[in-house]
């Protein structure tokens, strides 16, 4: 929080700590869980670099349990295109774009895909 303040990065409001987030983030993997948008992969990395480091749905319908697992979000709306104020034009890989990402990691810690994203719902 130093550095950011002698940076001139300022907050205004509270600041939240992700490792006090815990119980958050099982609300939300449960709520995805329940409506079947997230699924347990058991890829390795090793395995999605050997096909082209991109992640290809290997697991989407296998139906794995949740051991030795990682939890992926299914991605049904990808976003290979948007609009910066700054930058115009922003084109993103379509193979990035359409890859269900890890929310959960195989090792217990939540993803930072999934923590930001309930973490800055909470604050509005």
């Amino acid at each position: 929080m130093h550095q950011l303040e002698h940076y001139g990065l300022h907050w205004d409001g509270d600041v939240l700590w992700q490792s006090q987030r815990h119980d958050a983030y099982r609300e939300a993997l449960a709520w995805l869980k329940s409506q079947d948008l997230c699924y347990y992969c058991t890829c390795t990395r090793a395995r999605i670099q050997s096909i082209g480091g991109t992640y290809d749905s290997h697991c989407r319908d296998l139906r794995n349990g949740p051991q030795n697992a990682a939890l992926r979000l299914r991605q049904t709306h990808p976003v290979t295109e948007f609009t910066d104020l700054l930058r115009g034009t922003i084109k993103a890989d379509e193979r990035l774009a359409r890859e269900d990402f890890i929310i959960h990691r195989r090792d217990g810690l939540f993803a930072y895909n999934l923590a930001v994203v309930v973490d800055d719902h909470f604050q509005g």
